[in-house]
């Protein structure tokens, strides 16, 4: 456990849960799932465990958002540092990829079309703010979300 990178992936936070089978031949180990939000909230599903001999961390990563095509395990490696670096006490919006800013910023945009196309067809409702008072919204880390009575997600409200 020389790589620096790797004294980081220990110190987030985590939930202990024995796995039956980690789909690399191990069954019925303990492993350290990263419940981290600046992890989980990017997009990548990450658990780890020890091995005793020799002593080394086993990392696994267990996914990866669909966010597009290029993101991947070198971008976790960049969170990985920017979470590194000045001792691990950045905020998830300090440690925020651009692309993943990117992809919530279009998806918000794809679902305020969507819904402003519903809106012009729909006779019960006449301008935007009274759609959006209609809304059920829930807060989330840096932004939240507005959601119609059919339950699908309409609206996204990105926090700086």
């Amino acid at each position: 456990m020389t790589d620096p990178l790797f004294r980081t992936v220990a110190s987030l936070c985590v939930r202990q849960h024995q796995i039956a089978d980690d789909g690399h031949g191990c069954c019925g180990r303990m492993y350290s799932i990263i419940t981290d939000k600046r992890i989980v909230a990017n997009g990548f599903g990450l658990r780890w465990r020890i091995e005793t001999n020799p002593s080394e961390l086993i990392l696994q990563v267990t996914s990866i958002a669909s966010i597009n095509d290029q993101y991947s395990s070198y971008d976790l490696m960049q969170l990985l540092r920017l979470i590194s670096a000045n001792g691990g006490h950045q905020s998830l919006e300090q440690v925020r990829p651009k692309k993943v800013l990117v992809y919530l910023e279009q998806l918000a945009k794809d679902k305020a079309e969507k819904y402003t196309h519903k809106l012009a067809t729909d006779k019960d409702v006449s301008t935007a703010g009274e759609m959006l008072e209609r809304l059920a919204w829930q807060e989330k880390d840096n932004f939240r979300i507005g959601i119609d009575t059919g339950d699908a997600v309409v609206a996204c409200q990105l926090f700086q």
